[in-house]
């Protein structure tokens, strides 16, 4: 019977544990990921993996990649919406769903019909 030693890691974004062949040379846990970003008003947003799972990992670094590459041309520059257009959203969604503009008409004293 062969013998293999593996590593568990447990994902510190979801909660999925995977074993990875290999002996942890110090058995700390190791930095899978690190990011900060500083924003307009001087206040940084960190975020940190210690050890990520196969597909949490890809994900990460495919947002990342996403989000250092160069855009071509200008990106555009959207508007915030007014309090006004959605408070005239929620009013329509709260009054239900409008009524069909084609929808059978029924008189309550027509024959029923028999199949």
């Amino acid at each position: 019977m062969a013998r293999k030693q593996v590593v568990e890691i447990e994902c510190s974004r979801c909660d999925r544990v995977e074993y990875r062949e290999g002996l942890a040379p110090d058995l700390k846990k190791g930095m899978d990921c690190e990011a900060t970003f500083r924003k307009e008003d001087g206040t940084a947003v960190h975020v940190m993996f210690d050890d990520l799972c196969g597909p949490c990992r890809r994900s990460v670094l495919a947002l990342l990649e996403q989000i250092g590459r160069t855009i071509d041309g200008v990106s555009p520059d959207r508007e915030q919406k007014s309090k006004t257009t959605e408070a005239k959203k929620k009013g329509a969604a709260a009054n239900g769903p409008a009524p069909t503009p084609h929808a059978p008409t029924v008189s309550k004293n027509a024959p029923a019909r028999s199949s």
